[in-house]
């Protein structure tokens, strides 16, 4: 392992970047008291170039460390160690480590990050938080940093922690119209559920092996396991997918991520394409060894992976809110990567997170030009027609749909059909997973072409009259153009082995991956995904899935094209179904039902009957009678001598009866 001090300017910069945003923010306020204009102006522009720079600077640190390991062919590079914790003879160091997975997740959240950061340039133009709104961006890629970069599960969890907090802070950005606030708090109390196990699991590790170094707990894996603690592992890799479940929005904490789109576009592009939601599914396969020593576990979290997916493309389906869409479309494909994880292939998950990260990332910010050119409208059912209006958006958030869907020979087209592939190779109770998974495909063809047909296409069912729709600036365009060439040719990182091609992402990944492999197939006798299989298996899972994507793609797009006739057709004819998928399967009513409504129940009872009238009356009425019996001595003592003896002699007389008495 080379050390390399310059390591640490990858997550500094944006916290630098955004510590110097929010300067501008707090200048522009005292100069808007002052009388002057400070609504997005030069100040402004100041936070935001600044940000970008710090951005675009981490990204060429983090394309230096790429370089670094492929040139030195180093298993990581890691700056010098900061004593964080020393308590007893146990500590915990902090250093940040670079090596092959965090190298790409750094790649990923730095490059998708600028773009996205470029197009909020132009997005945000004119807000009255303009500064301040890059000081969030900067700080949430920070802490982004801090988690894929960390040596430690501590320094881990501080930026998982950060992420969520600043994720609290960009849904609710435009908190003055509520709802956003109300999206925000949601996000952030889901998230702490998932955290509360996230903390468990992590101290159950701290118990059993006395570390929390990420490598000291992957090297002692196989010893543990050895030594009888099988379940103590188990429970522990439990625990920990329990807050990969509440980050990466998996059943049952999927449901803020559909909220969290009242939050500005750039945020949900940020958010739900390349950083936070990928944080499930970097942690497993960080502690892949872990994972890999609960073979039981690894198909329950393919199962939630699989019926999340399925869960979440139904409820595309039939939502009218373009952005919710998309939103419902990520937790679907955060689920194909846990379906990957479950199948312990740890490479084709990070595959489908990068190309993800590239389609997805396009579509949200393809919606942004969209709503922009609209005027904030968000309701595919008012929309038609837009592609005359917008050709470069249109184009490129097609190019999206198309990568979205695993049309042949995109991006999405090869890592989702690993994925499949995989969970079929697995055999066994892993063919109903595949089935899941082939069955989702088809949704997705569906849902994407959906949007593409009711948005661009058609007659325009907007009131001319109101909206103008109009292309986006170059700031916001360019952006959409280099995504859609990530999109595109994005596959290329992991062409299948039929195609007698490089698979560059696995053979990357592989110093990484190759323990966690290693311990499955020890435990299950199984070969390791990454070996050869059946070339005529292969070939006929990739031409089953290209034409299921092409299948359903066309139908999607042909039903919706002309406009909402199949929408209303389905609502009229299978309205159960409507209603079930509309609801998101009922998950969050009940929530709801069984949870906040009790919640809110217990609250009034402890707030209103326990605490106003018992304590409080308790404390008050004793209160009220000490106060009551001192006006009462007081008005014995009012200075007249003749009162004063009229009680003197009262007591006297009583002292002497009671004297006679007892006598």
């Amino acid at each position: 392992m080379h050390e390399a001090t310059w390591l640490v300017w990858i997550p500094l910069l944006p916290l630098l970047g955004a510590a110097a945003a929010g300067a501008v923010h707090f200048l522009a306020l005292r100069s808007r008291a002052r009388g002057a204009d400070a609504t997005g102006g030069a100040s402004g522009a100041g936070g935001a170039w600044i940000a970008i720079a710090a951005i675009g600077a981490s990204f060429l640190l983090g394309l230096r460390g790429f370089l670094a390991l492929r040139g030195e062919h180093a298993e990581a590079l890691r700056s010098p160690t900061w004593d964080w914790i020393d308590v007893g003879g146990w500590s915990v160091g902090v250093s940040v480590v670079l090596d092959r997975l965090s190298s790409v997740m750094t790649l990923v959240v730095t490059g998708v990050g600028l773009l996205i950061h470029v197009y909020a340039a132009g997005y945000m133009k004119g807000d009255p938080g303009y500064a301040k709104f890059f000081a969030f961006l900067n700080l949430f890629v920070a802490m982004m940093l801090l988690l894929v970069l960390s040596s430690s599960l501590p320094g881990l969890f501080v930026g998982w922690e950060g992420v969520g907090l600043c994720s609290y802070l960009l849904i609710g950005f435009w908190y003055a119209k509520g709802w956003p606030a109300e999206a925000a708090q949601k996000a952030f109390v889901v998230n702490r559920v998932g955290d509360a196990a996230f903390l468990l699991g992590m101290f159950l590790l701290a118990g059993l092996f006395d570390t929390l170094d990420l490598s000291s707990l992957n090297a002692a894996v196989e010893g543990a396991v050895r030594d009888g603690h099988g379940p103590q592992l188990a429970l522990a890799a439990f625990l920990l997918f329990g807050g990969a479940c509440g980050k990466s929005a998996q059943i049952p904490l999927f449901v803020w991520l559909p909220d969290a789109m009242a939050g500005p576009t750039p945020v949900s592009a940020l958010i739900h394409a390349a950083t936070m939601v990928t944080s499930g599914i970097y942690l497993v396969v960080r502690l892949n060894p872990l994972f890999a020593a609960s073979p039981e576990l690894l198909f329950f979290i393919g199962l939630v992976g699989a019926l999340t997916a399925l869960v979440a493309g139904t409820t595309a389906l039939v939502q009218r809110d373009l952005k919710k869409i998309l939103a419902y479309s990520t937790v679907s494909q955060l689920g194909y990567m846990f379906l990957a994880l479950g199948a312990g292939a740890w490479a084709s998950a990070i595959f489908h997170l990068v190309t993800h990260a590239f389609f997805k990332a396009l579509l949200f910010l393809g919606a942004g030009s969209v709503i922009h050119g609209m005027r904030d409208e968000q309701d595919v059912h008012r929309m038609g027609g837009l592609r005359r209006h917008m050709p470069r958006t249109f184009w490129t958030f097609t190019l999206g749909a198309a990568a979205l869907s695993g049309i042949v020979p995109l991006s999405g087209f090869f890592s989702k059909d690993e994925i499949l592939f995989h969970a079929f190779e697995r055999g066994g109770a892993y063919y109903l997973l595949w089935a899941v998974g082939i069955a989702t495909a088809a949704v997705t063809a569906l849902y994407a072409w959906r949007m593409v047909g009711l948005v661009f296409f058609g007659a325009e069912r907007f009131d001319a009259r109101e909206v103008h729709p109009h292309e986006s600036p170059p700031l916001m365009t360019v952006p959409l153009v280099i995504l859609a060439l990530l999109a595109t040719g994005g596959g290329l990182l992991g062409l299948p082995e039929v195609l007698h091609a490089p698979h560059l992402l696995h053979d990357w990944l592989h110093p990484v991956v190759e323990r966690g492999d290693a311990i499955l197939a020890a435990a299950t006798g199984a070969v390791p995904v990454a070996s050869g299989a059946s070339a005529a298996t292969e070939w006929l899972l990739l031409v089953l899935g290209a034409g299921i994507a092409f299948a359903f793609a066309h139908r999607g797009f042909h039903a919706h094209r002309q406009g909402t006739a199949s929408d209303e057709r389905f609502a009229a004819r299978r309205p159960q179904a409507a209603r079930l998928f509309g609801d998101a399967w009922g998950v969050d009513r009940g929530y709801a039902k069984w949870i906040v409504q009790p919640v809110k129940i217990g609250a009034f009872l402890v707030a209103v009957v326990v605490d106003q009238f018992a304590i409080d009356g308790l404390v008050n009425g004793a209160g009220n009678l000490a106060r009551s019996l001192g006006q009462r001595v007081r008005r014995m003592a009012d200075g007249s001598i003749a009162s004063y003896g009229l009680w003197m002699g009262g007591v006297t007389a009583a002292l002497a009866l009671a004297w006679i008495w007892i006598g």
